[in-house]
């Protein structure tokens, strides 16, 4: 199959008067004339549908202008750098750290870390 690719396309005549392909001289382009009771039929017709009008709605107006509070609070955290490493050692010695981790109630591992850094004076 060749799916047409072998055959050469002929190249455009730009000079050459374009073609139309519907005559449309005796057309009137003018939108047609509504009554008032036709369109008035037409928006019911539309609302019976489902279908209702595009205007954007009105921002509520707000009665209280105090800013709101959360309901939730926020943590609020100081940014400070990060660095991270990775430690690689004898498996009988991380799980004693993950082990202490977790006896100290640390949330990650580098506040253990923190802790036993403190406890050196380091």
């Amino acid at each position: 199959m060749s799916y047409g690719f072998d055959k050469a396309k002929k190249p455009i005549d730009v000079t050459a008067p374009i073609e139309k392909k519907l005559d449309m001289t005796g057309l009137d382009m003018t939108p047609p004339a509504i009554t008032p009771e036709q369109e008035a039929a037409v928006v019911a017709k539309g609302d019976a549908l489902g279908f209702g009008p595009r205007e954007p709605v009105a921002a509520p107006v707000a009665l209280d202008t105090r800013p709101r509070q959360l309901t939730t609070p926020t943590r609020k955290r100081k940014a400070v750098p990060t660095k991270s490493i990775l430690v690689k050692g004898p498996e009988a010695v991380m799980e004693r750290f993950v082990a202490y981790t977790n006896d100290i109630g640390a949330g990650a591992y580098w506040e253990a870390l923190d802790v036993l850094l403190k406890a050196k004076q380091w």
